[in-house]
């Protein structure tokens, strides 16, 4: 369904003062002072969640609605909303981009005056919208609609980590972007701009362990249990972290302990699962951290990425991708392993910016270690 063609089908068949009080309704600034082509494109940028609603106070006269405007609005936004069950989220294998096809069923109108810290990592959609799941507590994730104005005015890309504050809908655990404080941990007027890539062989070097090993490369590293694993990551993110370097951890199938012991790693940002999740939500993390460590990489910036426990990536993946459909062979879904070398394959260097990665096996995966790099060299 084309939403802007059949909003403006919709909005045609309205007079002007129809439009006026629909404007009105929907958070238009000043309707009575615009004219009609206007107003029209003014109430679809609202709509579709491009542009900021005017929050009105509740003090004073209501204003001036027409009768039939609430089955107006009703009728309009009937078209327009998406359920969440259709949500889904895409690797394209040649072009490397991802491209997130999410939603979810909210009224523009029942904005609160309500306002609240959020944020999380940008993500677009195929319909080229933008949104995030705020992080800001563990059991309560809230969907934030990030209006395109914003996006455009603080030139930001998908994979920023947005922190900012917003305006929630009355009953929903929705909310709308109202401004940007600080997007991947600096504020947004002191933010770099992409950079042209001009990839280089990797020639700088990075301490890890208090051992020397090059910048822009893909390690591995054994641990001997789980314990280890955290303490090992918290050593190294808090030295990188100190020398300049945007650290990352990308955690599937946390435990609770494992989660609070990262969260608690200064300097370090934590893209996770937890146990108990959907495959789904693994498979969105691994994505989330691909355009995080991507919109670092543009910004100039060196990161240093942890891949907490590799293994249990290849279970989480299989169990997403056959659902929708993909066959196992050789052990692996095809788009298993193409997920997997696409996160790999962030590892690269130019003379300014580097992404180092660091994936994590215990002692115990040690034999699957073998297997698994053998299935990605052979497809």
């Amino acid at each position: 369904m084309d939403i802007n063609r059949n909003l403006e089908r919709e909005l045609d068949n309205l007079g002007i003062f129809e439009l006026r009080s629909l404007a009105r309704q929907v958070g238009v600034k000043s309707p009575t002072t615009k004219k009609r082509s206007e107003l029209m494109d003014k109430i679809k940028l609202v709509i579709v969640g491009n542009e900021l609603p005017e929050i009105k106070s509740r003090v004073g006269r209501p204003a001036k609605k027409m009768i039939n405007s609430e089955a107006i609005l009703s009728n309009i936004m009937a078209q327009v909303d998406e359920k969440v069950e259709n949500r889904y989220s895409v690797i394209n294998p040649f072009s490397g981009e991802i491209v997130f096809e999410q939603s979810i069923d909210y009224d523009i109108t029942a904005l609160s005056s309500q306002i609240i810290a959020v944020g999380g990592i940008l993500r677009k959609t195929a319909r080229n919208s933008f949104f995030f799941y705020s992080c800001m507590s563990l059991s309560n994730k809230l969907y934030v609609t990030v209006p395109y104005d914003l996006v455009k005015e603080n030139k930001m890309i998908e994979g920023d980590f947005i922190f900012g504050s917003a305006n929630k809908l009355i009953g929903k655990n929705v909310a709308m972007l109202n401004s940007i404080k600080k997007v991947n941990n600096v504020d947004v007027d002191k933010l770099g701009e992409v950079v042209a890539l001009d990839y280089i062989l990797p020639e700088k070097y990075i301490s890890f362990d208090s051992s020397p090993l090059f910048e822009g490369q893909c390690y591995t590293k054994q641990v001997e249990d789980n314990k280890e694993l955290l303490k090992n990551i918290e050593y190294n993110a808090n030295i990188l972290s100190s020398q300049g370097y945007e650290c990352v951890c990308l955690g599937v199938e946390l435990s609770l302990e494992s989660k609070l012991t990262l969260d608690k790693v200064s300097n370090l940002t934590t893209i996770y699962s937890m146990f108990d999740d959907a495959p789904v939500l693994s498979y969105e993390a691994m994505l989330d951290t691909i355009n995080h460590v991507r919109a670092l990489f543009l910004r100039g910036k060196k990161v240093v990425l942890f891949i907490y426990n590799m293994v249990n990536m290849y279970p989480m993946l299989d169990m997403y991708f056959s659902s929708k459909g993909s066959a196992i062979a050789l052990g692996h879904t095809m788009e298993t392993l193409q997920a997997i070398k696409t996160l790999i394959g962030l590892a690269k260097a130019t003379k300014s910016a580097s992404v180092t990665a660091f994936a994590y096996y215990q002692k115990e995966d040690i034999e699957n270690l073998g297997k698994e790099i053998k299935d990605i060299k052979r497809n």
